[in-house]
């Protein structure tokens, strides 16, 4: 699932209504700098696939008056189902990069075990993720 930047306007918007907060355009223009929320929605909507619900409320703006306009929010099913996208296109590029570990390099260590059977272990043939808890491990002592 490809996802705004988080350095323009709409992943900054994107970024917000993950959060759960809902916005209509008066609060998106204070909070988020977007002045054009409903535009930005539509981008998120059409161009990324990602699901805004809305609904129409009046507000008080100047002199008592009332405006009607949209709040818009991601619902917490939609915000589980991008999550679990991610997560998962995350965990497909650590496998992808965990077998090509290793190929064409020659790093291996030689276990001396007491019942001479060596047995050669590549540190590049380990998973990634092995590895890096390892390293963590080993960072805490």
């Amino acid at each position: 699932m490809k996802l705004p930047l988080p350095t323009s306007k709409t992943g900054r918007v994107f970024a917000a209504l993950m959060t759960g907060n809902s916005y209509n355009l008066f609060e998106a223009a204070l909070e988020l700098h977007d002045r054009s929320l409903h535009s930005t929605v539509s981008t998120l909507q059409n161009k990324y696939g990602i699901k805004i619900s809305r609904a129409y409320e009046y507000i008080p703006v100047f002199g008592g008056t009332k405006t009607r306009c949209c709040r818009y929010w991601i619902d917490l099913d939609e915000r589980m189902r991008i999550l679990i996208e991610r997560s998962s296109e995350k965990e497909e590029a650590l496998t992808a990069s965990d077998e090509t570990i290793g190929k064409g390099l020659d790093t291996s260590i030689v276990d001396d075990s007491a019942d001479g059977d060596d047995q050669q272990v590549s540190v590049l043939s380990m998973p990634v993720r092995y590895v890096r808890n390892c390293l963590k491990a080993i960072a805490r002592f």
